[in-house]
C-alpha cells in the first residue's frame, strides 16, 4: 500500500484517490501471489482439545519426550503456562473454558463476553505461544 501511495501518480488522477489507491493496491498483491506457490492451510480449530494440538507438535520435534507428553492434560500445560509467565489469568481462564472443558467457541464468546471471532483469534494465538515454549513447558508440567 505505501508503495502505491509513493507513487500515485495525484496529477493524472485527482479523483476518488482511495478507491484507486485500494484498487491499484489489490491488483498489485493478486498479480504478485500468482507467482507464490500454494501452501496448504493448517486450521487451529477453537473447539478441538489442546492436549491433541500439543501432543502433535510435540511429537513432530521431540520424539524423545513421547512418555512425558502423553501423561500431560490440557490443565497442567495451562498451569504450567501461567507460571512461567507466558499466559495471563483472563487468557488462562479463556483457554481452559475451549480446550479443557470443551465448551465450543461461541458459548464460550458469550461466557468471556466477546465475539467467535475474537476467541478463535486469541486461542489461535495462544497456542502458538505455547508451542513456541514448548520446551519449557515440558519441563514445567
Amino acid at each position: 500500500m505505501w508503495c502505491q501511495i509513493r507513487t500515485y501518480p495525484l496529477k493524472a488522477r485527482p479523483h476518488r484517490i482511495v478507491a484507486n489507491l485500494v484498487l491499484d493496491t489489490l491488483k498489485q498483491v493478486v498479480g504478485e501471489r500468482q507467482h507464490l506457490p500454494r501452501r496448504a492451510v493448517i486450521l487451529w480449530p477453537p473447539n478441538g482439545q489442546l492436549d491433541q494440538i500439543y501432543d502433535d507438535a510435540m511429537r513432530e520435534n521431540l520424539l524423545d519426550h513421547q512418555s512425558q507428553i502423553s501423561g500431560l492434560t490440557a490443565k497442567q500445560v495451562l498451569d504450567s503456562a501461567a507460571q512461567l509467565g507466558l499466559l495471563d489469568m483472563q487468557m488462562k481462564e479463556l483457554l481452559n473454558t475451549v480446550y479443557a472443558d470443551g465448551i465450543t467457541g461461541q458459548a464460550a464468546a458469550v461466557l468471556h463476553g466477546m465475539s467467535p471471532g475474537a476467541v478463535r483469534v486469541r486461542c489461535c494465538r495462544a497456542v502458538k505461544q505455547l508451542v513456541r515454549h514448548r520446551a519449557e513447558l515440558l519441563a514445567a508440567a
